[in-house]
C-alpha cells in the first residue's frame, strides 16, 4: 500500500474532493455525466482525476498533472494526479489492496505497476474545451466543497 506522507497540499485539498463527490446526489448532475458520482469511486478515476485536477491547477498547483496507465497482471486501467512529486488518488480505494480513501504520497511502486512509462497531460477538462461533459459535473460538485 502507498504511504502517506507531508505534503504542500492543504488539508482541504486532500478530503475535499472526494467528500463534495460522495455529497452530491446524481440528480444533480446532468444525465449524460452523472455516472461520474453515481459510480465513485469505481470506474470514474479518469473522470474524477480532470475534476480533480481543474480543481488543483486553479487552487495554486497549476502543474497537477494526469497520469494513467494499465497493469499487465489484468488489464485494469488507473488514473491519478501527480503535482510537485506527489502522487494524488482519490480513487485507489476502487482497488482491494488499497485501503485509504485518500492516497497522497510520493512513494510511486504501486502506481507504477500501471505502466513504466504511463500516459501524461494536464489535468484539466478545459483542455478539451468549457463545454465538455466534465464540466457539467464539475459545478454541482464544486458547490460541496469547504469554502475557505
Amino acid at each position: 500500500m502507498a504511504r502517506q506522507v507531508e505534503t504542500p497540499l492543504p488539508p482541504r485539498e486532500r478530503q475535499g474532493s472526494p467528500l463534495a463527490i460522495c455529497a452530491t446526489d446524481p440528480s444533480e448532475v446532468d444525465p449524460e455525466v452523472r455516472f461520474i458520482v453515481a459510480a465513485f469511486p469505481k470506474g470514474v478515476c479518469g473522470a474524477v482525476c480532470f475534476l480533480l485536477g481543474h480543481y488543483l491547477r486553479e487552487n495554486g498547483f497549476p502543474g497537477a498533472e494526469y497520469v494513467n496507465g494499465i497493469r499487465r497482471v489484468d488489464g485494469q486501467s488507473h488514473a491519478w494526479i501527480e503535482t510537485e512529486g506527489i502522487i494524488v488518488d482519490i480513487t485507489g480505494d476502487q482497488f482491494a489492496e488499497i485501503a485509504d480513501e485518500v492516497v497522497v504520497t510520493s512513494d510511486t511502486k504501486w502506481h507504477r505497476q500501471f505502466c513504466d512509462h504511463p500516459g501524461r497531460r494536464p489535468a484539466d477538462f478545459l483542455i478539451y474545451g468549457a463545454d465538455t461533459p466534465h464540466g457539467l459535473a464539475y459545478e454541482p460538485i464544486a458547490r460541496h466543497l469547504p469554502r475557505a
